[in-house]
């Protein structure tokens, strides 16, 4: 009965958020907003703020929360960031983290509290840290995708036009690939063969990244670090969901 009682009140909690985030992303109009996907940001808070209450009752409802409440939490670490997509804020710096923080707590309450289940023995506890680790590493590195491709108008204007369209494209394509990864970490039908390749596409795309960013020799100590951490949550989420111990 308690039990119940406190999932109740998280599952308000969390819809009141959502709603409050949802109507932030519609409303706030700051100079250089992204339309289009701030109507997306707005419309998945309501979305994961239904699935909330139909956990229990629909199989397709957990999956698509966690997609939800994921790419809320790439936008809204990217709106922190670099103003994206609600535009460049005008209001002070107290309602820039107050606005940050808001926005991103129904993705880390949700994501943590909605997987307490697999808190019951420490493989699963693991996973879900490292997968929240992945969510926060991988939305960063889609964002400096962006971001590189953003400031190397110069270096990429000098390339043949093959040579244009094949980095602008490359880079763009690394980066929904990144926001895909994240996504289909939390979802239990990656496992295996498909987690190991893209796992490999996504690291191995580290490197133009790199290469475009200027990273330096004195860079590859925490670089191999995360390669090696990426590794293995990709070892350890297929051990866990193929319940292999």
């Amino acid at each position: 009965m308690h039990t119940n009682r406190f999932e109740f009140a998280v599952k308000i909690v969390l819809t009141i958020l959502s709603i409050i985030d949802g109507l932030i992303a519609l409303i706030i109009n700051f100079p250089g907003k992204t339309t289009v996907l701030a109507v997306i940001y707005g419309l998945l808070f309501f979305i994961a703020a239904i699935t909330f209450w139909l956990l229990k009752s629909q199989k397709w409802a957990k999956p698509v929360m966690e997609i939800a409440l994921v790419i809320t939490f790439v936008l809204s670490l990217a709106q922190s960031m670099a103003g994206i997509p609600l535009g460049i804020p005008t209001d002070g710096a107290g309602w820039i983290m107050t606005r940050g923080v808001l926005c991103a707590l129904p993705a880390i309450i949700g994501l943590i509290y909605f997987n307490l289940d697999s808190f019951k023995d420490g493989p699963n506890v693991l996973l879900v840290f490292l997968h929240l680790f992945i969510t926060f590493v991988f939305s960063y590195v889609a964002f400096l995708t962006i971001m590189v491709l953003a400031v190397s108008g110069g270096s990429i204007a000098g390339m043949p036009d093959w040579g244009q369209n094949v980095t602008i494209w490359g880079f763009i394509i690394l980066a929904i690939l990144d926001l895909v990864y994240i996504v289909l970490n939390w979802l239990k039908i990656y496992r295996g063969m498909l987690a190991w390749v893209l796992t490999a596409i996504v690291l191995l795309g580290w490197i133009p990244l790199g290469y475009m960013a200027g990273f330096l020799v004195s860079d590859l100590w925490w670089l191999i670090l995360l390669v090696i951490v990426v590794i293995f949550t990709t070892y350890w989420n297929n051990r866990v969901k193929s319940n292999n111990f």
